[in-house]
C-alpha cells in the first residue's frame, strides 16, 4: 500500500512524468502511435509504477528513488516499440532523460535533510515535495525551451549512423552510476559530517557538466548532419553538371548530324535506287536509334529535378530496366529543391536497383509525380523485384531489400523522414513480384 503519511509517491509520479515528457518530446517525429495513445499509456504505467513502488522498496535493496530504476527499465521496451528508431539512439535518449531528472531528486533529498533532520532517509513532506516539483517542472520548461531552438531532426535523422549513438551512450550510463552513488541512503551521513555544501557542490557540478557534454554532442551532430546534407546537395549538383555535359555533347552531336545529313540522304538514295529494301530499313532503324539516344527530356520547369530524373532514367536504361515516367510538377513544391531531389533520388534509386535484379523480361519501373487541385503532391512508384524482402514489425508496414545488409532500408528511412517532416502519408505494399510506394503531401 502507498504510505500517505509522506509525499514520496507524488515525487515518484513527478519523476516518471518528467522523464516520459522529455523522452517523447525528443522523439515525437518518430512516433508510431498517436500522441493521445502514448499519453494514455504513460499515465496508466505511471499509476501502476507508483502503486508497485512500496513493494519494490520493501523486497529489494533499492531504497528512496532508486526504487524507480526497475520501473524505468521495464518501460524501456514499451518506449522502444512505440518509436520507429534504432535501438542505440532510443536507448541514448531514454537514459539521458532518466539521468537528467535524477538531479532534481538529489537536490530535493538535500533540502529534505536540512528541513527535516528527524528523517533518517527520504520521506518527503509537502514542503520538500513542493520544491522537488518546482525543480522538475522548471527543468521540463527549460528543456522545452531549449528544444524549441534546437533542430530535433537530429534525433530521428537516418543520416546519423548508430555508431555515433553507441559512442555517446557511455556518457549517460556514466552519469547514471554517479548519481545513484551520490544519492545518500541515510541523512546522518550528511548531517554528522556536515556534508550538505559538498553534496550540493558535487550534484550541481555534475549537472552543469552533464548539460555541457550534451551541448557538445548536439553541436557535433549538427555539424555532422550539415556535412551530410552538403554532400547530398553536392551529389545533386554533380548530377546536374553531368546532365548538362551530356546535353552539350548531344547538341554538338546533333550539329554534326545535321551537317552530315546530306551524306545520309545520298546513301538512302543509293539504297533505294538499288532496290535494297532490307538495307534501307536496317539503316533507317539504326539511324533512328542513334539519334534518339541520350536525349535530355524536360519533365518539369525545375532544372534540378529534370537533371535528376534524366540521370536515373539513363541509369535504368543501362541496367536494362524499362521505365515509364509521368511527371506533372509546378511551383511551388512543398519542400526545397535539395529535399525533393533527395526524396525523388531515393525512390528512383531503390526502385531501379530492385528492378535490375529481376529476370530480364520483368525489369520494369513506373513513376508518376503530380500535383492535384493545387493542394496535394502525389508520388506513385512501382517496380519489379526478385529479392527476398523483409517486413518490418511495425504499424507502418514497409519492405526493403536485404541484398546489402549494411545499407538496407537507409533510403526508405530517409523517404519516411521527409514525408513525416511535411506531415504526409507513406504507404508501401507488394505482391509476389511487384513493389508499390505511394506518397501524398499537402502543399
Amino acid at each position: 500500500m502507498i504510505d500517505l503519511s509522506n509525499y514520496n509517491f507524488l515525487s515518484a509520479a513527478i519523476n516518471l512524468a518528467a522523464v516520459f515528457f522529455c523522452s517523447y518530446w525528443l522523439t515525437r517525429r518518430s512516433l508510431r502511435f498517436s500522441p493521445v495513445t502514448v499519453a494514455i499509456d504513460c499515465i496508466v504505467y505511471s499509476i501502476a509504477s507508483v502503486l508497485a513502488l512500496p513493494l519494490v522498496r520493501e523486497y529489494t535493496f533499492l531504497t528512496d528513488n532508486r526504487g524507480l530504476l526497475p520501473m524505468f527499465g521495464l518501460y524501456f521496451p514499451i518506449f522502444y516499440l512505440s518509436l520507429s528508431m534504432s535501438l542505440p539512439r532510443t536507448l541514448c535518449i531514454y537514459i539521458w532523460a532518466v539521468v537528467l531528472f535524477i538531479f532534481p531528486s538529489n537536490i530535493a533529498c538535500l533540502i529534505d535533510a536540512g528541513l527535516h533532520p528527524e528523517h533518517s532517509t527520504m520521506a518527503f513532506d509537502f514542503d520538500t515535495f513542493f520544491m522537488h516539483a518546482i525543480f522538475s517542472i522548471g527543468l521540463c520548461i527549460y528543456i522545452f525551451w531549449i528544444l524549441s531552438k534546437w533542430d530535433t531532426r537530429l534525433f530521428s535523422s537516418p543520416n546519423i549512423p548508430d555508431s555515433i549513438w553507441y559512442g555517446w551512450l557511455s556518457i549517460p550510463i556514466l552519469f547514471l552510476g554517479l548519481n545513484i552513488a551520490l544519492l545518500p541512503e541515510n541523512y546522518d551521513l550528511l548531517q554528522i559530517h556536515s556534508l550538505e555544501p559538498t553534496y550540493l557542490f558535487f550534484s550541481s557540478s555534475l549537472f552543469i557538466l552533464y548539460m555541457y557534454l550534451t551541448s557538445i554532442f548536439y553541436s557535433y551532430m549538427t555539424e555532422y548532419l550539415r556535412i551530410q546534407e552538403f554532400k547530398e546537395e553536392q551529389r545533386i549538383s554533380d548530377i546536374q553538371k553531368l546532365q548538362y555535359a551530356n546535353l552539350q555533347a548531344q547538341m554538338e552531336a546533333d550539329r554534326h548530324a545535321r551537317h552530315d545529313f546530306k551524306h545520309t540522304l545520298h546513301l538512302l538514295s543509293q539504297l533505294a535506287s538499288a532496290g535494297d529494301m532490307d538495307g534501307l530499313i536496317s539503316y533507317i532503324r539504326e539511324y533512328a536509334k542513334e539519334s534518339s539516344s541520350s536525349i535530355f527530356k524536360n519533365y518539369c520547369p525545375n532544372p534540378a529535378i529534370n537533371a535528376l530524373i534524366n540521370y536515373y532514367e539513363n541509369l535504368a536504361e543501362q541496367e536494362g530496366v524499362l521505365t515509364k515516367l509521368q511527371v506533372d510538377l509546378s511551383d511551388p513544391l512543398p519542400m526545397s529543391d535539395p529535399e525533393f531531389c533527395a526524396l525523388t533520388g531515393n525512390i528512383m534509386e531503390n526502385a531501379i536497383n530492385a528492378a535490375s535484379e529481376a529476370p530480364p523480361p520483368n525489369r520494369r519501373f513506373s513513376l508518376s509525380m503530380c500535383i492535384q487541385n493545387d493542394s496535394t503532391l502525389y508520388i506513385v512508384s512501382s517496380n519489379d523485384y526478385n529479392s527476398k524482402l523483409t517486413q518490418e514489425s511495425t504499424p507502418k508496414v514497409s519492405f526493403f531489400s536485404t541484398k546489402n545488409e549494411k545499407l538496407h532500408g537507409i533510403g526508405l528511412q530517409s523517404i519516411r523522414e521527409t514525408v513525416d517532416k511535411y506531415h504526409g502519408t507513406l504507404r508501401i505494399s507488394k505482391t509476389d513480384s511487384e513493389y508499390f510506394l505511394d506518397i501524398a503531401i499537402k502543399l
